[in-house]
């Protein structure tokens, strides 16, 4: 669902569901089985918990699970569980799209482990205590008032939250929160027992593909009414932060979603979002391959209309980046 159909389920009228009797009665099926799978889940994969669990405390000081409050059913506060994969000293009850630097607070394991979906695991033990099913709307953070907003216009908060949902596989953390509140607003819907299998299924494709995970969370994709620029820099310090700090402000006041993406050895608080990048100054930096690489990866989500580079370095990386691929952003 892309975001002319939100609008156009809007005008037609398609907003907030009341559960019907068949979905009420569905809900007790779907919590006894979810129930019963997780239970299984939990023992099947209860070797891969302890290694998760052994590697999370090896690679980084503090607690194995990290805990968070998220919004249940009725609007209901209630602790979620996940294997930590940030560092202590992250900002606290704050979503991860709106940190400067996201990848700068994560953890080696903790990279894996979001990439592939495993950090989601203990959330098995919130399905065996009744708080979440296996399929529904991922849980809010309490203070992401925005998505909760969105939700109750769709009535979605009649429901408990799921570990995987309609939502995360058509888009996950590329999605802006309008669509996101729309795909979670059509699953109440359709909610039953095929559209469940349906959302697990391609739970598991997606997980496989990695599709739809970007460091940053929610709204990489973009409507174009919103044009997009990606600052390509050598280094944050004596680079962005010296000659750039004015064009950021000046796009973002223009309406630009303005990004950077640089060794990031300083803050850049005009920037909507940093990414973290292994070349330097000198282009025969051995950064500077892999940062190549790294680029093109976050290139082919599409997300950006401009790519900006004001050094030969950065010149360089983003036209070796751009080489073959689609989309392909204006240099």
């Amino acid at each position: 669902m892309k975001w002319e159909q939100v609008q156009t389920a809007e005008r037609q009228g398609e907003g907030y569901h009341t559960l019907t009797a068949g979905q009420r009665r569905y809900l007790v099926v779907k919590r006894i089985l979810g129930w019963l799978i997780a239970a299984g889940a939990c023992l099947v994969f209860s070797p891969v918990l302890a290694a998760v669990a052994v590697a999370v405390k090896v690679d980084s000081p503090g607690p194995v699970l990290f805990r968070q409050k998220r919004v249940g059913k009725d609007k209901r506060l209630f602790e979620i569980y996940k294997f930590r994969t940030m560092r202590t000293d992250t900002p606290k009850n704050q979503p991860t799209h709106l940190l400067a630097d996201p990848e700068a607070y994560i953890t080696r394991v903790g990279r894996v482990l979001r990439k592939t979906s495993l950090d989601e695991l203990p959330q098995l033990f919130n399905t065996l205590k009744g708080e979440m099913y296996l399929v529904g709307p991922r849980p809010a953070l309490w203070n992401q008032e925005d998505l909760i907003a969105q939700r109750d216009r769709y009535g979605v908060h009649q429901i408990a939250p799921g570990l995987t949902g309609w939502a995360q596989i058509n888009g996950r953390d590329e999605l802006e929160i309008p669509v996101k509140a729309a795909l979670d607003g059509e699953y109440l819907r359709r909610m039953g027992l095929a559209m469940d299998v349906r959302c697990l299924l391609g739970t598991v494709v997606a997980v496989l593909r990695r599709d739809g995970v970007v460091e940053g969370g929610t709204g990489r994709i973009q409507s174009r009414e919103t044009p997009r620029l990606l600052l390509v820099a050598n280094v944050a310090k004596e680079h962005v932060c010296k000659f750039h700090r004015p064009t950021l402000r000046a796009l973002r006041e223009a309406g630009w979603v303005a990004d950077v993406a640089c060794h990031m050895d300083a803050p850049v608080e005009e920037a909507s979002c940093c990414y973290p990048m292994p070349w330097r100054r000198n282009p025969f930096h051995p950064g500077t391959v892999a940062g190549v690489v790294k680029l093109r990866r976050l290139l082919r989500q599409g997300a950006y209309d401009v790519l900006y580079c004001h050094t030969p370095t950065g010149a360089l990386v983003a036209r070796l980046a751009v080489v073959g691929g689609k989309p392909r952003p204006q240099v």
